[in-house]
C-alpha cells in the first residue's frame, strides 16, 4: 500500500539499522524494477532515499540504489518516464550518481551508470543536468577505454555521449517554457565539445570509426564525428586544427573509399531483389554512414573558404597552410578522393 511504501522510504536510511538496512534495500531494487509500483515509489520521495544512499559511504547501499534509479529509468510510459526525469533533476541525482561511478572500479556499476546516463541524455533538461553534472567528462573517460570495454558497454556509453551532444542544439529553459538565446546554446555546445576533445573523446571517437567492422558503434562514432565538425567555424578555428591533427580526414576517407566501392559492388553484382537480409543491412549502415562522413569532410575542407575571407585576419600564415596541406594529403592517400 501507499503508506506502507512512505514508511519504508523514511526507515531505510535510518543510521541505526544497519543489517536490516542492505535487506530493506534489496526489497526497494524489487519495488523499483516493477513498472507499476516503480512510480509510486517516486511519487512517494524515493528518489530523494536513494540520493542519501549514494552519499552514504556505504559500499552496498550505494550499489542498491544504482541499481533502483537503472530500474527506474527503463519505464516505457512515456508520461511516467518524464515525471522520473524531472525528479531525478530536481533531486540532483545525477551529481552524485556521477561522483560515485567516478571511484568505481566494478564493471556492472559503470554500465548501470552509463545506461541511467543513456537514459536521461533523451531529455532536454535532464540532458542539461547530464552537463552540469559532469556527466559529459566521465562519459569521455569511459569512452577513451573503450578497447577494455565488452561491446555492450562501449555501445551504451557512445550513445549516451552521442544523445547529450545531439541534444545541446535544443537545449531549452523547461521551467520557464521558453527557448535558451542562441547565444547561449552556442556556449553550450562550444562547452560541450571542448570538453570531449579536452579529455581524449576525439582521438577515442577515430579510433573506433578506424578499429570497429560496419555497424551501430562505427555508425555513433561518425555521428559524433560530424556532430563535432560541426562547431568549426573557419581554419583560424582551433577545432579545426584539433580534428585534422588527430586523423579524422583520413579516418573519414577511408569510410567514404569502403562505402562507395561496397555499393558500387552490389550494384554491378547483384540486382535489387537478390540481395540477402545481411546486404540490405549493410547497404544501409553503409548509406548512414556516407549521409555522415560527407558532411563532416565538408566541414574540414569548407574551411579552406574561410581563409579567403579573412586574409587580414591570418596570423600565422604557415600554419594555415600546413592545415590546408594536410586536409588535402589525407582526403587523397585515404582514397577518400577516389571514392568522391
Amino acid at each position: 500500500p501507499d503508506d506502507t511504501l512512505s514508511v519504508r522510504v523514511a526507515s531505510v536510511y535510518h543510521p541505526g539499522i544497519q543489517d536490516s538496512r542492505n535487506i530493506m534495500a534489496l526489497a526497494f531494487v524489487s519495488i523499483c524494477s516493477s513498472k507499476h509500483a516503480g512510480p509510486i515509489a517516486v511519487r512517494k520521495g524515493v528518489i530523494k532515499t536513494l540520493v542519501h544512499w549514494l552519499r552514504s559511504g556505504d559500499e552496498e547501499l550505494a550499489r542498491n540504489a544504482v541499481s533502483a534509479l537503472r530500474y527506474l529509468l527503463v519505464q516505457h510510459d512515456e508520461y511516467v518516464l518524464g515525471f522520473i526525469h524531472s525528479e531525478v533533476a530536481n533531486e540532483d541525482a545525477l551529481s552524485a550518481v556521477v561522483s560515485l561511478a567516478q571511484s568505481a572500479s566494478k564493471y556492472i556499476l559503470h554500465l548501470s551508470v552509463a545506461e541511467i546516463l543513456c537514459s536521461l541524455s533523451l531529455a532536454p533538461h535532464t540532458r542539461a543536468a547530464i552537463v552540469k553534472a559532469n556527466g559529459v567528462p566521465y562519459l569521455v573517460q569511459l569512452l577513451v577505454n573503450w578497447k577494455q570495454m565488452d561491446s555492450k558497454l562501449a555501445e551504451v556509453t557512445l550513445k549516451a555521449l552521442l544523445q547529450t551532444a545531439v541534444g545541446s542544439l535544443n537545449l531549452y529553459n523547461e521551467r520557464e517554457n521558453i527557448m535558451i538565446s542562441k547565444e547561449s546554446m552556442v556556449n553550450i555546445q562550444e562547452h560541450l565539445i571542448s570538453t570531449i576533445i579536452t579529455n581524449g573523446g576525439l582521438d577515442a571517437t577515430i579510433r573506433i570509426i578506424e578499429a570497429c567492422p560496419l555497424g551501430e558503434q562505427r555508425l555513433m562514432a561518425i555521428r559524433l564525428l560530424h556532430i563535432i565538425s560541426d562547431s568549426i567555424t573557419s581554419v583560424y578555428d582551433k577545432t579545426c586544427e584539433k580534428v585534422v591533427d588527430a586523423g579524422a580526414v583520413r579516418a573519414i576517407g577511408k569510410i567514404l573509399k569502403q562505402g562507395s566501392f561496397y555499393l558500387l559492388k552490389m550494384i554491378l553484382s547483384k540486382n535489387a531483389s537478390e540481395e540477402g537480409e545481411e546486404d540490405k543491412r549493410n547497404i544501409e549502415f553503409m548509406l548512414q554512414e556516407l549521409s555522415y562522413a560527407l558532411p563532416a569532410l565538408a566541414n574540414m575542407v569548407d574551411s579552406y573558404d574561410a581563409t579567403e575571407k579573412k586574409e587580414n585576419e591570418m596570423c600565422e600564415s604557415g600554419d594555415i597552410h600546413r592545415l590546408i596541406g594536410q586536409i588535402c594529403k589525407d582526403i587523397s592517400t585515404s582514397g577518400g578522393l577516389e571514392s568522391l
